[in-house]
């Protein structure tokens, strides 16, 4: 008896299995169909657009030359704006470059400053001269 549970239940786990194979199966045919569907929708539009285009050459120029005037502007407005973004950054260089010489004027002078403390503040100096 146990035997043929045995080989119930691995029937019943193979079945099983088979059946959730189905189904994705099913579910990738599926899948595949809705794929083709747009597919074949977008195949029909663009046919659409291509005998359209046929027909209406001229139209479709001046649409086109509407679409490159727009993208040409736009360049040219982010040209623009670069443009002004480079020249602040060439500021913004200058000011920190001046910055950069006003901090290394002001390091000499602490620096110059600290040696002359340490020569006030050593023991020759006191024999010599009061600070």
């Amino acid at each position: 008896m146990s035997l043929w549970t045995d080989i119930c239940e691995k029937i019943g786990t193979q079945v099983e299995t088979l059946k959730q194979t189905i189904a994705d199966l099913k579910a990738a045919v599926q899948a595949a169909k809705d794929k083709q569907k747009a597919a074949s929708q977008e195949c029909k539009k663009l046919e659409r657009d291509m005998d359209e285009f046929k027909n209406n050459k001229e139209g479709k120029i001046d649409e086109l030359k509407v679409v490159y005037v727009f993208l040409f502007c736009f360049n040219y407005q982010l040209t623009g704006i670069g443009n002004l973004l480079q020249v602040d950054i060439s500021k913004q260089k200058t000011a920190l470059q001046r910055h950069a010489v006003i901090v290394k004027t002001q390091q000499k002078e602490l620096q110059t400053a600290t040696l002359e403390l340490g020569r006030c503040s050593s023991p020759c100096c006191h024999d010599a001269v009061r600070c």
